[in-house]
């Protein structure tokens, strides 16, 4: 089914009668590529996934990543913001066997969808990298194999953060030591009281990354944010990158 035919049917329904109150249809935009240096692997990839050319913004945050600053970005939906984490943290992980990468994402369906990509890229390279998800439906065997393994790149929700990483850090010692990466995707959920509520859970995790010698970058991702500028001036990141 096409988008207007899709349209079409939906504006037609009873099920949504009196309730669409405006339509507005968004001309396309071209988009704006940028070359970047990558490894041939991830090139071979990004390839094997079907893309040719990296767009702007991905192209810069990943220059952001390997600068060593943390960034936010704030693209629309379905813009390739995954990318532009993914592929810092596969060059990490190349370079640096014992180093690891921690995703938090607000919905487990999220994190599931990300874990997939992440294992599609490692396989399309054919890399031996542990890519594992902690979350709270796994059963107690499922948890102590991730926690007693040896992932370097773990997806995971703030409950999680919560309930496991920081009141049982020392179980988590080799994870957190050799954290490089911390990705929060749907930045605009953290909001309001569940806003403050993550930003104490985020000083806690910083404050046992410093008690573990470790000094993660920050990515975050958004599609909604107005002001990415505002969260950068309000955690002190010192970058910020939006496309909207």
């Amino acid at each position: 089914m096409s988008v207007s035919d899709l349209l079409h049917s939906i504006k037609s329904s009873r099920s949504y009668e009196n309730q669409i109150v405006h339509v507005e249809e968004i001309p396309s935009r071209q988009p704006e590529h940028t070359s970047i240096e990558l490894k041939p692997l991830i090139n071979y990839a990004l390839d094997r996934i079907g893309i040719k050319q990296l767009y702007s913004h991905q192209a810069e945050a990943i220059l952001h990543a390997r600068s060593g600053k943390d960034i936010v970005i704030v693209t629309s939906t379905a813009s390739g913001k995954s990318l532009s984490y993914i592929i810092p943290i596969f060059e990490m992980v190349m370079a640096d066997l014992k180093a690891t990468a921690l995703y938090i994402a607000p919905l487990n369906a999220l994190v599931n969808d990300q874990l997939k990509s992440f294992i599609e890229f490692r396989d399309e390279m054919g890399i031996d990298a542990d890519i594992s998800k902690y979350v709270g439906t796994m059963n107690e065997d499922e948890k102590r194999e991730v926690r007693y393994g040896n992932s370097q790149i773990i997806l995971t929700n703030p409950e999680m953060i919560h309930l496991s990483f920081l009141p049982w850090h020392r179980i988590w010692k080799r994870f957190i030591s050799n954290l490089k990466f911390i990705v929060v995707d749907e930045s605009h959920y953290y909001r309001g009281v569940v806003g403050s509520n993550m930003a104490n859970l985020i000083r806690r995790l910083d404050r046992v990354c410093s008690y573990y010698d470790s000094h993660p970058q920050y990515i975050c991702c958004s599609a909604t944010i107005g002001n990415p500028w505002r969260a950068y001036r309000r955690f002190d990141w010192q970058e910020c990158y939006c496309n909207k």
